[in-house]
């Protein structure tokens, strides 16, 4: 037998597609010859081939050509060819100099960058909740979050190729009212001038803002709540009200609330006729976007749920449209 095919994987972004490597041994003089334009990480690949016993000429085709290494399928198609083992034997030896020549076996995670670079050689540190409250960033850094916010992925494009980054998360961010920080506090006084509040609250562009579902102020809490020896309401009580909520969603839609798309709000969400004609007058009113309207729904939906009310009312759609009323 000439010819050996063992099917790879490349992975692309978090999608791993299949690869063929090919190999080919023919009579010549000795060469190994690397075709399908790979990169520099795949023709590295070829010189560890070579520390196998090599018949005098080897060609080794990739088919798509991807630019990670793929030293074990080309060692177990040489071995296979040369020595006529089966893939699993040639799999054990590909893994003994895989570590022999790597030192420690280590699993990489990729990510895209906003920065640029190549989105699919990136190392993360992947969470499900993101909290941006220690930092300040600056608008070109919040306006990307805009696609993440709404489709729940991260496309990048970049010369050799498009990839697709899986990025469903909750962002809870915080911000000052005011550079100083103290604009309608009820004891210190403010040192901003309209136009430096302005400039500072101008970080945050409308399409951005009508991605979050919730703004709500939050002020200084008063020395008399301070000092108060009073015990709040603990988190395992609302964890079980939410737990609830949750379960209420999940029986009537079989998902959550906020992974409702556009016609499901019209069938999960819909107001009674008190909460429609609230709803209409604060779209006049507000000039709320069609996805603030879409946004205003699924939490008012949140929040009957949260009361153990099977329809949306006036005063749930009262209570959400308050939410994006902050700024």
């Amino acid at each position: 037998m000439s010819l050996a095919i063992v099917h790879s994987r490349a992975l692309v972004g978090l999608a791993a597609l299949p690869v063929a490597v090919e190999v080919h041994l023919a009579n010549g003089l000795p060469a190994c010859t690397l075709v399908g334009l790979p990169e520099a990480e795949v023709k590295e690949s070829r010189e560890r081939a070579r520390s196998a016993p090599l018949s005098p000429d080897v060609g080794l085709h990739l088919s798509p050509v991807s630019d990670f290494l793929y030293d074990r399928p080309l060692f177990m198609s040489v071995a296979k060819l040369r020595f006529g083992r089966s893939p699993d034997t040639a799999m054990n030896s590909a893994d003994r100099m895989w570590l022999v020549e790597n030192g420690q076996a280590t699993t990489p995670n990729y990510f895209s960058s906003i920065n640029g670079g190549n989105p699919s050689r990136q190392h993360e540190k992947y969470q499900n909740n993101m909290r941006t409250s220690q930092y300040e960033f600056d608008r070109k850094v919040l306006e990307v979050l805009r696609e993440p916010l709404e489709n729940g992925a991260i496309h990048i494009s970049r010369a050799a190729r498009a990839v697709e980054f899986p990025a469903r998360f909750q962002l809870v961010a915080a911000m000052n009212p005011c550079p100083c920080g103290y604009l309608g506090h009820g004891t210190r006084a403010c040192r901003c001038t309209p136009d430096q509040v302005a400039r500072y609250r101008g970080k945050l562009s409308g399409p951005f803002l009508d991605r979050i579902d919730l703004l709500v102020e939050v002020p200084a809490l008063p020395d008399s709540a301070l000092l108060s020896s009073t015990r709040a309401e603990s988190s395992d009580a609302v964890r079980q009200r939410a737990d609830t909520a949750h379960g209420h969603a999940r029986r009537r839609q079989g998902k959550a609330n906020a992974a409702l798309n556009a016609a499901e709000i019209d069938t999960h969400c819909a107001p009674d006729d008190a909460g429609r004609a609230l709803l209409q007058t604060a779209l006049a009113k507000l000039g709320l976007s069609a996805r603030a309207y879409h946004r205003v729904l699924k939490v008012a939906r949140t929040i009957a749920d949260l009361a153990g009310s099977d329809t949306v009312s006036s005063h749930h759609i009262a209570e959400a449209i308050q939410y994006r009323r902050a700024l």
